[in-house]
Parts: C-alpha cells; sequence; structure tokens
C-alpha cells in the first residue's frame, strides 16, 4: 500500500499535466509566438492576439531583430512585418489558421532577423 499510493499520485499528475501548455497559450491570449533561433529554439516570448499592431522592441527581452522562427497559434492569424508599426503597405508574412498551429523554423532571408512588428487576430 505505501508504495501503491506514491505510483499512483505521480500516475495521476503526468496525466493531468499534458495539456496544461496548451491551456495555458490559450489562456494567455497569445496569438503567435517568436523565437531567437532557428527551428524554434533558443529564447522565445508570446505575441499578443488582441487584433492591435505589437512592435518587437516593445517586448521584453530584446527580440527586435533577432526573430529567427515564429508560430502562429491555434485560431489565430499573424501578419509578421520586416517594417514598425505593422505599415499597410509593408512587406509582411501572412500566415494562420482556425484548425492548427502553423509554424516558419526557417524564415527565407527577406524575414529573418527582420521582424520588426506583428498583428494578430482570432481567425474566425
Amino acid at each position: 500500500m505505501q508504495f501503491f499510493l506514491p505510483v499512483l499520485a505521480l500516475l495521476s499528475t503526468l496525466a493531468s499535466a499534458a495539456p496544461v501548455v496548451e491551456l495555458q497559450t490559450r489562456q494567455s491570449g497569445a496569438g503567435g509566438i517568436i523565437f531567437k533561433d532557428q527551428n524554434f529554439k533558443g529564447e522565445s516570448t508570446f505575441i499578443p492576439g488582441n487584433s492591435y499592431c505589437t512592435d518587437v522592441n516593445n517586448i521584453f527581452g530584446n527580440f527586435d531583430g533577432k526573430v529567427r522562427s515564429i508560430k502562429s497559434l491555434l485560431g489565430y492569424q499573424c501578419q509578421w512585418y520586416i517594417g514598425y508599426g505593422c505599415p499597410a503597405n509593408g512587406v509582411k508574412l501572412d500566415c494562420g489558421s482556425k484548425d492548427a498551429y502553423v509554424s516558419k523554423g526557417d524564415l527565407s532571408p527577406t524575414f529573418d532577423r527582420k521582424i520588426h512588428s506583428v498583428f494578430c487576430t482570432p481567425k474566425k
């Protein structure tokens, strides 16, 4: 009996921890994630999915000019701009899906280390 209770507690902890990351991401209001290294490695941070432009230089962690890979989260459409202020006529990478994560682990030379603003909105 003494062995059974710790094992049962461990198994229930592992089973309940699996969906936590996805739930935290949805509850945080994040629409996207940026990474400082290719293939989703290195430091990362969330981009709000609040339908407002986010300048990367305003995000804590010194990400401006260092973004190497990106993710648009499930249910969000994000535009990733090489200019500040999400310029209407600016060069952008547009990606997102209502039903899946959209990931770019290896950005093209046009966007690699050049993303300066992001606009993420819920996908309808």
